[in-house]
């Protein structure tokens, strides 16, 4: 679990400009959860630089004032957020985690707990954001763009 000296350290960070976003590449993220919606023949999710970017603002936000929470500083849920960005869906659904480990044990403790699971194997899920911030903070935001009726 990240201290809350380590959150301050972050918080201090970003008043004075100092990157603390992650260089794993977001791809390799996306590509982890994609192998593991296919274990469940779930069809792949395609990246969106609009999903991505709500992830990091929200990702940044729960660094910069040190909590974490699908609820954002500001009282925002996810939707909001979502709406405010300009992306129209049918469904958007989020899971967080903070943890110091890779990637693959974040989606490892996503498995591991129900309501996160699944988030992660949505069948409605068609596109995917993914932010890490500091040394542990995730987002991921899976969602449906547009409004055509399920089939299924």
């Amino acid at each position: 679990m990240v201290s809350i000296m380590r959150l301050l350290v972050y918080a201090a960070m970003a008043i004075i400009g100092v990157s603390f976003f992650s260089a794993e590449p977001i791809e390799l993220a996306i590509q982890t959860v994609n192998s593991v919606r296919a274990q469940s023949a779930l069809p792949e999710v395609q990246q969106s630089s609009k999903l991505n970017e709500i992830a990091k603002l929200h990702a940044a936000d729960m660094l910069r004032h040190g909590f974490i929470s699908h609820k954002g500083s500001d009282g925002s849920q996810l939707s909001n957020r979502v709406k405010k960005a300009g992306y129209q869906y049918c469904f958007v659904a989020e899971n967080i985690e903070v943890t110091q480990g890779s990637f693959d044990q974040v989606v490892d403790k996503w498995q591991s707990y129900p309501p996160a699971r699944k988030v992660l194997l949505h069948r409605k899920a068609k596109e995917i954001g993914i932010a890490h911030a500091g040394e542990g903070i995730w987002v991921m935001v899976l969602a449906r763009p547009g409004c055509e009726l399920m089939t299924s």
